[in-house]
């Protein structure tokens, strides 16, 4: 298979069930050049062609007409090896023995598809997701899913992609009240009556909205790195932002991973090694195009009131609440989580060590954490 057809099926592949538009095609493929439509239409026939499909009979690779083409059946024929992220480190028997959970959709109020992911066993508890997320690719990275697989242990954890990224369906907007649509489809689809809820990150803020609107359905609220994301009154903050924007804008589609490392040393620490930082990369590349990331990362403070908000639903809370920083974290300064802290009525608030944004993927920092949530949400509310 020719290289280019096989970036043109690796793509569709990747975000099986969502409509991957005929630019977003153009621009991963062709990243430096200008090619016509009729490139891309001769990939597609060549891809079809490769599976034994065809332009009539569509079994795997569909033409939605005027956008692009959505992919479906993916375990007909994916190798068991489809994405470089997932690499041996780990003996084969326990390769296998990680059974992928199924990813299911769920459709939002407005009529978006939202993919979502189960595993393990136990309180019922949902992931909000924070930056850009891929439910596919974050079980197939090792070091992720042992992250995942071990807070399932005591969890039946719930991860999804909101609207825009991942295997979700493309957004045109974003939006709190997209963000609380995807949640809420998500946990009605799921069947879950009373669940926890882990706000990463930028997600911290749909925890919070949400468990301020459905305090009936909310055990417990955990949020970790909680903090603004848009321009604010702190001008050094400002200014860093203003850095990210346009390091997006720039680089996040380049053919070069090197703009988007900037972010992976953010995350994953200056120290990250290279196959995380490669993995991160191949992570962040898939989940969402520079567009989408750009347009959702603008939506977080379109309307500049976002603190004064999230405080506002914070002091409603009555719901019991860990609130979680790292002390050294390089993006979100830890007083942020210690006034979103105080705003909670009768929050708990924890500082863990460390410097990098993430946790997840660093075993010897990510223990205390699993098990702080642990204990916290086997107290019964």
């Amino acid at each position: 298979m020719e290289p280019q057809v096989f970036e043109v099926l690796a793509l569709l592949v990747q975000n099986e069930g969502r409509v991957v538009t005929k630019d977003e095609l153009l621009d991963r493929v062709w990243p430096e050049r200008y090619v016509t439509e009729a490139a891309l239409n001769s990939r597609v026939m060549s891809a079809r062609k490769a599976l034994g499909d065809n332009g009539q009979a569509q079994r795997y690779i569909k033409t939605v007409h005027g956008r692009g083409y959505r992919f479906s059946g993916a375990e007909a024929v994916a190798p068991k090896e489809p994405f470089s992220i997932r690499e041996r480190t780990k003996d084969t028997a326990d390769e296998e023995a990680a059974a992928h959970p199924p990813i299911r959709y769920a459709t939002t109020r407005d009529g978006s598809q939202v993919a979502y992911a189960v595993s393990g066993g136990g309180v019922p508890l949902v992931r909000v997701l924070g930056w850009f997320t891929h439910v596919d690719l974050e079980w197939r990275w090792p070091a992720l899913r042992d992250f995942w697989a071990r807070l399932g242990r005591r969890h039946q954890l719930v991860r999804y992609d909101g609207r825009g990224m991942g295997l979700s369906s493309h957004a045109d907007t974003f939006s709190m009240e997209s963000r609380i649509a995807d949640l809420e489809a998500v946990v009605e689809h799921s069947g879950l009556d009373r669940f926890a809820l882990l706000g990463m990150c930028e997600g911290a803020d749909t925890a919070v909205h949400y468990s301020a609107r459905h305090p009936q359905r909310v055990t417990h609220l955990v949020t970790y790195g909680a903090g603004p994301s848009g321009p604010n009154s702190d001008p050094s903050w400002t200014a860093g932002w203003n850095a990210v924007m346009q390091l997006i804008c720039e680089g996040w589609d380049h053919q070069s991973p090197v703009y988007r490392q900037v972010f992976a040393h953010l995350f994953l620490g200056a120290n990250a090694r290279p196959e995380a930082v490669r993995a991160f990369d191949e992570l962040q590349r898939t989940a969402v195009s520079g567009e989408q990331a750009l347009r959702y990362l603008q939506s977080l403070d379109s309307d500049g009131r976002r603190e004064s908000d999230l405080s506002e639903a914070a002091r409603s809370l009555k719901v019991p609440s860990l609130v979680i920083h790292r002390r050294n974290d390089p993006l979100v300064p830890l007083d942020h989580s210690r006034r979103l802290a105080a705003a909670i009525p009768g929050a708990r608030f924890i500082s863990l060590g460390g410097d990098a944004r993430w946790l997840m993927v660093d075993e010897a920092a990510n223990g205390e954490f699993i098990a702080a949530i642990e204990h916290f949400t086997s107290v019964r509310s």
